[in-house]
């Protein structure tokens, strides 16, 4: 159901697993109260071609969510971190989230990009995220995030991202 539901986005809407598995792979960490603007970014980003890790759409009901986040982020090519005011001064798993993507990024070939920290509201961003450009994505929009992505994707061999404007 629901791989059949994702699949329905893309413009060939039938799409074996292995050219599924050739779209960029983004983990989508934020904060609860940050919930209603990741659920839009998400779907902008299956529209744009990618295969975003959101818990509320990708976490089955009995799965050890504890479990399959860290196995998400591992197995993700992009860690977009949703910034706020809330999700940079409380303490949870978000920065549970944080310390494990700065350990994988440490296995990543120097040159690629593997954590986006997004300003989604005004805030300042973590002392251990600041050495990563960030997007100021309230004042901004998303023309450099994309940029990003595409370029990961041809990096990475990835089927290319489809055209669309935010």
């Amino acid at each position: 159901g629901r791989r059949i539901a994702r699949l329905s986005l893309c413009p060939n809407s039938i799409l074996s697993r292995s050219s599924w598995s050739r779209f960029l792979r983004l983990f989508l960490c934020h904060s609860k109260s940050d919930k209603d603007y990741v659920r839009q970014l998400y779907a902008r980003l299956l529209t744009l071609g990618c295969d975003p890790w959101f818990d509320e759409e990708n976490l089955l009901p009995g799965e050890e969510w504890e479990k399959e986040i860290p196995k998400a982020i591992r197995n993700s090519h992009v860690f977009l971190v949703c910034l706020s005011p809330d999700s940079v001064t409380k303490r949870g798993f978000v920065q549970k989230e944080i310390k494990l993507a700065l350990d994988v990024a440490e296995e990543i070939p120097e040159g690629d990009i593997f954590i986006i920290p997004i300003k989604i509201q005004p805030c300042e961003v973590p002392a251990q995220l600041s050495k990563y450009q960030w997007l100021e994505a309230y004042r901004d929009g998303y023309e450099k995030l994309i940029t990003s992505l595409a370029r990961q994707t041809k990096r990475l061999n990835l089927l290319q991202l489809r055209d669309y404007i935010w």
